[in-house]
């Protein structure tokens, strides 16, 4: 079987879908048979490696919200070229029409929901490229299920029926074993020695502000600190409201983490806070849990399919809410044991290998359905 992935957001441009294509890849070189091929499409600054039969072919044009209408002439080439038995688009906005059987993977509707600064140009790039890629798609990869009843909804059953839930996985260096860093990691962010973890951007989905409200009202100050991380993070915006709220000192904006030191940073944390309003997955989620970390989250339907009974549900809207579980797991050491254990147990039930076995069994059965 030849296969021919287009990875071209395998970059720091896509932090979410890129780490899902290098994480595939990866898995994918351990599931394939001998006989089998892997190329990958790839475009400057991508994070890939060849070898082990695995190709690297470049592909100049990049991929944007619009940047699948001029690219797709470029990619039906390759194609072409390389005659692959079955193409893999991680990315539905994409435009190829193929004689060869492809395979679509959509992570989440989130730009559809909450529209943010570029809201009209996702919106027009999935009326143009991703709703017609969809559903010319042979199969239709979704991470959880409450995509998969959402694609269901906006494309109809016709589309639905090739759809094939296939859940994330979480890489080994996620683990207990990355505690032993946190200590290092804290002294050279400037990080308190116990605090409370959130990661991610300051955009209005993430819901970083009911975290700031929860924040507000401790006034006993019996919560350790909130660390806030990750990608677009640290913005004038959040430092702003910080200082007009009074937190600081409270709140420590650690801003950008490098990818190699999200383990211990996960690890140090007292619990990891994921209150968002809108989610495909919830891949940090697992990822806290990897580490021993308990888990405090919204109650949207993805983060339920995803923490099963591991993890505490809040409502992402109720700060007061937000307070009192983690005032739980901050202040009782039998209730912090008990949710690490569960996490823990919760976690191993994802792995990258298990996703890309799934992954080959949904292109061979294109292939067959192609015959």
């Amino acid at each position: 079987m030849r296969i021919l992935l287009d990875a071209r957001t395998a970059t720091p441009h896509f932090p979410g879908i890129g780490r899902y294509v290098r994480c595939l890849t990866e898995a994918l070189r351990q599931e394939l048979e001998e006989s089998d091929a892997l190329t990958l499409l790839v475009s400057g600054g991508h994070r890939l490696s060849c070898g082990d039969g695995v190709e690297l072919l470049q592909l100049n044009r990049r991929v944007g919200l619009l940047g699948g209408v001029s690219g797709g002439g470029d990619l039906v080439r390759q194609v072409e070229r390389s005659k692959p038995d079955v193409v893999h688009l991680p990315f539905p906005l994409v435009t190829l029409k193929s004689h060869v059987p492809v395979v679509v993977t959509l992570h989440d509707f989130i730009p559809l929901h909450r529209p943010c600064g570029e809201a009209w140009r996702a919106k027009l790039a999935w009326h143009l490229i991703g709703r017609p890629t969809l559903r010319r798609a042979d199969r239709l990869i979704v991470v959880s299920q409450a995509v998969a009843d959402e694609c269901r909804q906006r494309l109809g059953e016709q589309t639905g029926a090739k759809i094939e839930v296939i859940h994330h996985g979480v890489e080994p260096h996620y683990s207990i074993a990355a505690a032993a860093a946190g200590e290092g990691l804290c002294r050279r962010k400037g990080l308190p020695d116990s605090y409370l973890l959130y990661l991610g951007s300051d955009r209005p989905h993430k819901n970083l502000d009911v975290l700031l409200r929860m924040v507000a009202v401790d006034k006993e100050a019996q919560l350790v600190p909130l660390v806030v991380a990750g990608l677009q993070s640290d913005t004038p915006h959040l430092r702003r409201k910080v200082a007009e709220m009074g937190l600081a000192g409270r709140v420590v904006i650690a801003g950008e983490v490098a990818e190699s030191d999200l383990p211990a940073l996960y690890a140090g944390a007292r619990a990891f806070l994921f209150p968002s309003f809108d989610e495909g997955f919830g891949l940090p989620l697992l990822e806290a849990m990897a580490c021993g970390t308990p888990v405090i989250c919204s109650t949207i339907a993805p983060f339920r399919e995803t923490g099963g009974g591991a993890a505490l549900f809040v409502d992402p809207a109720n700060h007061i809410e937000w307070y009192r579980a983690c005032r739980q797991v901050v202040t009782s050491q039998e209730r912090y044991n008990d949710l690490r254990e569960r996490c823990l147990k919760q976690a191993e039930q994802f792995t990258w290998r298990k996703t890309a076995a799934a992954t080959v069994a949904v292109y061979r059965k294109c292939m067959e359905e192609k015959q």
